[in-house]
């Protein structure tokens, strides 16, 4: 006579053992599923800093391509209206010309097409570690010392470590840091 096994279920050591296979898969899938959220949130996170990078660096550009001097200037006044001024500094240099790129928003406000736009560098009043990169523009050219002229100021790129500008020289056909 042959013993005969009953069909009607699994034994506990099976459900166990089916258990523990299952926890281990599920143990290795959530880790699997946990490390590819957090690389794609570290993915994310780069683009969108490339991103600000990329449009800061083609406004600088853009508004450093229309900037000018004008011939027609007074060079007896101490405050010309047109110029273009740098200084090297140990993390973000300082820039200051007279430009073109200036975008009159509202009908009737005395603005020009011209104005005076300075890139340089603040510490966030926030949080003192973190230096950005800061825009200010005038309204309009005026006669003036730009440090006291109406201007608006903002973060153009936040959290930078450095910005550093070269000038080619015509006269002396060499680049320049100031």
């Amino acid at each position: 006579m042959t013993a005969r096994r009953s069909s009607s279920g699994f034994t506990m050591v099976e459900l166990m053992l089916a258990m523990a296979i299952f926890a281990f898969i599920t143990t290795l899938m959530w880790g699997s599923f946990s490390q590819t959220a957090t690389s794609k949130r570290a993915i994310q996170n780069e683009q969108e800093r490339a991103h600000t990078v990329r449009v800061a660096l083609m406004r600088m550009s853009r508004e450093l391509e229309m900037a000018y001097l004008s011939d027609n200037e007074n060079t007896a006044i101490t405050n010309r209206r047109t110029f273009f001024t740098a200084s090297a500094r140990a993390d973000v240099d300082e820039v200051t010309f007279s430009s073109f790129a200036h975008q009159r928003l509202r009908a009737g406000v005395p603005e020009g097409d011209t104005s005076l736009i300075s890139y340089f560098g603040a510490r966030d009043p926030d949080d003192r570690r973190v230096l950005n990169l800061m825009r200010r523009e005038t309204r309009r050219l005026q006669a003036e010392d730009p440090n006291v002229m109406t201007a608006e100021t903002y973060v153009l790129c936040p959290d930078v470590a450095r910005v550093k500008f070269t000038f080619w020289d015509h006269k002396l056909k060499a680049w320049q840091n100031d």
